[in-house]
């Protein structure tokens, strides 16, 4: 009863509330003289049972509700949080022969989706458009995808994993990839098959129409030989050919050589061959046709060529044999490669 009433006591020092008068709960001066009074009774099986009895519940006052807040408890860690855990990788492409990285791209891992051939496949498709992805170290090697590079105890350090397409891998190490057969852009080549050609046989070789496609299987190992009579006269017609070739390239070089000596020989008035009535400018010591020369005499006394105020004409000018022979050769046999609309004066 004592803790009773301290408690009630408590409880209206809290609130502020004052107890009624004549509460049995209450302890006035009164009750505790004779309380104070009163000796301690012996025990007895009353006693007993009473003390086994629960003691009664603590009516409190009207109007007063008590409520006792506990502090919150601390936020606790899932399962799922300790086994799962968030791995950067760096994307990477190949620009000017070398590596170098435009991105990072956070996984979210777990001890059983921590391996290579996992994280490669999320890359490819998030990532990459569905192309082979490699993964690489930081010396730019492949990571192989054993029992040593799974689990936590590799992917949640802090080494520095790279992720590269196999074609840019390719292209920075400088090597021709080796694609598969399922792939779905492979075209597959048609094979030829190597035969041993012996150099002394001159007969050429010719295929049929049915060798023509080199793949398919009648066409294997089918060719025929022409008769001796047919390979000489093939070969003949060869030679014959390389002889007109050669007769036409020395033909031309001589043609060309003919072209530089009329260079020579040219009336620089009307631009051909000079005839054997030639005469000789003393100013610029050039050779002209006699006609050319008195029709531009007729309308100017300078020289046409080098523009001298008085022409001196050489008449009497001994040409050699030789040279009236080699004018007259350069006007007959070389007038249409020279200027076929000019005519010869």
């Amino acid at each position: 009863m004592r803790e009773e009433q301290l408690n009630v006591k408590r409880i209206s020092q809290t609130f502020r509330y004052m107890p009624v008068q004549g509460d049995p709960l209450i302890e006035g001066p009164a009750s505790s003289v004779v309380n104070s009074s009163r000796g301690y009774p012996l025990p007895s099986a009353s006693a007993t049972q009473h003390a086994n009895t629960p003691p009664p519940a603590v009516k409190t006052p009207r109007g007063i509700s008590i409520k006792a807040k506990w502090p919150a408890k601390p936020p606790a860690v899932t399962a799922k949080e300790c086994t799962e855990w968030t791995k950067n990788i760096e994307v990477n492409h190949v620009s000017n022969g070398e590596l170098k990285k435009f991105s990072n791209f956070p996984i979210i891992l777990s001890e059983s989706s921590a391996t290579i051939f996992h994280v490669s496949q999320q890359l490819s498709c998030e990532v990459f458009a569905g192309k082979k992805v490699i993964l690489l170290d930081n010396d730019n090697l492949p990571i192989p995808d054993t029992t040593a590079s799974r689990g936590s105890k590799y992917w949640k350090t802090l080494k520095k994993i790279k992720a590269v397409t196999e074609e840019d891998y390719h292209l920075y190490r400088g090597d021709i990839p080796d694609y598969d057969d399922d792939d779905d852009d492979f075209e597959a080549l048609p094979s030829f098959k190597k035969k041993k050609i012996c150099i002394r046989s001159l007969s050429p070789i010719m295929l049929s129409s049915e060798d023509e496609e080199p793949c398919s299987s009648k066409a294997k190992g089918k060719r025929k030989q022409v008769s001796k009579s047919s390979s000489y006269k093939t070969l003949e017609e060869r030679i014959n050919k390389l002889e007109n070739l050669h007769s036409t390239s020395k033909l031309a070089s001589k043609c060309n050589k003919c072209e530089q000596i009329s260079e020579l020989f040219k009336c620089f008035i009307c631009k051909s061959v000079v005839k054997s009535e030639c005469l000789l400018l003393v100013c610029c010591n050039h050779l002209v046709c006699e006609s050319c020369i008195r029709q531009w005499m007729a309308a100017s006394r300078s020289c046409p060529l080098c523009r001298a105020e008085n022409i001196e004409i050489e008449n009497k000018l001994p040409l050699p044999r030789n040279v009236l022979d080699l004018i007259k050769i350069l006007a007959e046999e070389l007038p249409t490669s020279f200027n076929e609309n000019v005519p010869i004066v």
